[in-house]
């Protein structure tokens, strides 16, 4: 495995000071069709229910979810559209998929308060607020390795978790907590 590869389990959730942290592991191929299967390619991307529902920690929703896969959010969907040269069977498929991984990450969201969500699979800098089945959700997607865009910084330290991005070469100023 590369420097920023790790093998984890497909999800979990850790409490941190007054916040679980959650994640979500898995995500639809848009590529597939130049994949190779059971070598680039497995027909279980996705996280199954019962994975989703690791999330619940005695009852308690995840304050925070990490993804690889992006909520199905209006700005997602449009962001992907048509013209970035995927075959149609390919984004049909990645499209379905995305659906499906929303529809198991919401099914463990609180819809009391808004959840942060962050992801990275498209490549692409995203930040958008939603309300998606009744449940309020801001997401953060991240951008690939080694672009300006593909680190920030959660800080836990408030009632609400907040998410800065970082351009890479500069650090945010945080507040110390001590």
């Amino acid at each position: 495995m590369g420097p920023h590869l790790a093998l984890l389990c497909r999800s979990s959730l850790v409490r941190a000071d007054q916040h679980s942290v959650g994640r979500l592991a898995g995500a639809a191929s848009i590529d597939r069709c130049v994949r190779m299967p059971g070598l680039t390619w497995w027909e279980a991307e996705l996280p199954t229910d019962e994975q989703a529902a690791g999330l619940l920690d005695a009852g308690a929703s995840p304050d925070v979810v990490l993804a690889h896969e992006p909520l199905s959010v209006p700005g997602v969907i449009q962001r992907l559209g048509d013209n970035h040269g995927w075959r149609p069977a390919d984004l049909a498929y990645a499209r379905e998929a995305q659906q499906v991984h929303t529809a198991r990450a919401l099914s463990v969201l609180n819809p009391a308060k808004e959840t942060l969500c962050v992801a990275g699979h498209y490549h692409f800098r995203h930040s958008e607020q939603a309300v998606l089945d009744g449940m309020p959700v801001r997401q953060e997607v991240l951008d690939r390795d080694s672009s300006a865009d593909a680190l920030g910084v959660l800080d836990r330290g408030d009632d609400v978790p907040r998410f800065e991005a970082v351009a890479m070469g500069r650090a945010p100023l945080l507040p110390r907590r001590d």
